[in-house]
């Protein structure tokens, strides 16, 4: 990280190594795959796949949230190593009567339990506009999961929450 007074910036990288795929329009993970050779995790952990801030139990939480984020993959530096680039996200904590005006998509996300969300998806600058009424995790965590919409969950039984 750097700050510095310029006329103009500009992002160039010759021949990118993923082709279109940079940081200047998509957020890069590197997920790293933690388990041994029956798929169970190690070191006591109860996650399988970790990276930059985030980590799943599962492959179906893992593809959920690959899908959530329109994310393309492709083979890490090392063993267990996948890179990906996905959809940038922008979040907006709103009030709840503004919340329910928004004519978006349910989903679901992971914040201090699990909240109801909305979404909205800028394809132009690969964004995910994320609108949520609280951070309290106000779903019950037996019945949701994060990324709802990815896991094809019908939230209209999600409705009541306030």
């Amino acid at each position: 990280m750097f700050e510095a007074e310029v006329n103009v910036w500009e992002f160039k990288e010759d021949a990118p190594y993923h082709g279109e795929y940079t940081t200047k329009n998509w957020r890069r993970h590197y997920i790293s795959y933690c388990a041994d050779e029956r798929g169970n995790p190690k070191n006591g952990s109860p996650y399988r796949y970790f990276g930059n801030g985030i980590a799943f139990v599962t492959e179906a939480d893992f593809k959920a949230w690959l899908r959530t984020y329109r994310s393309v993959t492709f083979e890490g530096y090392s063993e267990n190593q996948t890179v990906v680039f996905g959809y940038k996200e922008t979040d907006y904590l709103i009030e709840k009567s503004d919340w329910d005006k928004l004519d978006l998509q349910r989903d679901t996300r992971l914040c201090n339990g699990i909240n109801l969300c909305k979404v909205r998806y800028d394809d132009e600058t690969h964004t995910v506009h994320v609108y949520r009424f609280s951070n309290s995790g106000q779903l019950d965590p037996r019945r949701f999961k994060a990324y709802a919409l990815a896991r094809g969950t019908d939230l209209s039984m999600a409705g009541g929450v306030s």
